[in-house]
């Protein structure tokens, strides 16, 4: 009767734990890496969300400072300027355009008229600076709006807007752009 119990061949009790052991290791290892590469895929996900906000609303502020007739207003946080400007007066086809940030709800916003546009979304941070055509400090104290005669001396605006999305690294992108039409 020995002799049947062994030919029929089988797996112990102890080689069937350390199999199921070392499986269990192969699974968790595996479980933990997929997890890793779903968390950083998600945070990449939102960086690059962010990325493309930030970079359609400088692409849009630029577009437009680039060709602007004159800036009719000048703060740290709100850039105001006529566009589509044929003559010294508005006239049909022109507008002010205002830019603003709306930190509450953490918006780069665009005005136009009675119609405002979100421009970008998951702003923390927008600022500007404004230079005048023959130097290369900017104007200090903008607090306050800058003065009539300042603002005809713009010619050159720095624009840096900062964001983040939930769990993702802030992401800061600064350009600068030249109003072409006043040069």
């Amino acid at each position: 009767m020995r002799k049947e119990y062994q030919a029929k061949g089988g797996f112990t009790l102890v080689e069937v734990v350390v199999a199921l052991s070392v499986f269990t290791l192969v699974i968790g290892a595996a479980l933990a890496l997929y997890q890793q590469a779903v968390i950083s895929w998600r945070k990449d996900e939102r960086r690059v969300d962010v990325q493309e906000n930030l970079s359609f609303a400088l692409e849009k502020m630029s577009e437009e400072i680039r060709s602007a007739k004159r800036v009719v207003e000048g703060k740290s946080s709100r850039l105001g300027l006529v566009v589509n400007k044929e003559d010294e007066g508005l006239e049909d086809g022109e507008e002010i355009v205002y830019y603003s940030f709306d930190s509450q709800k953490g918006r780069l916003l665009r005005e136009q008229g009675h119609y405002v546009q979100p421009l970008a979304s998951y702003v923390t941070y927008f600022n500007l600076e404004y230079y005048g055509e023959y130097t290369d400090e900017a104007y200090e104290s903008l607090e306050e709006p800058l003065s009539g005669e300042e603002l005809e001396k713009v010619r050159l605006i720095k624009i840096t807007v900062a964001g983040k999305k939930v769990n993702s690294p802030e992401m800061k992108v600064t350009t600068s752009v030249r109003i072409r039409a006043l040069d």
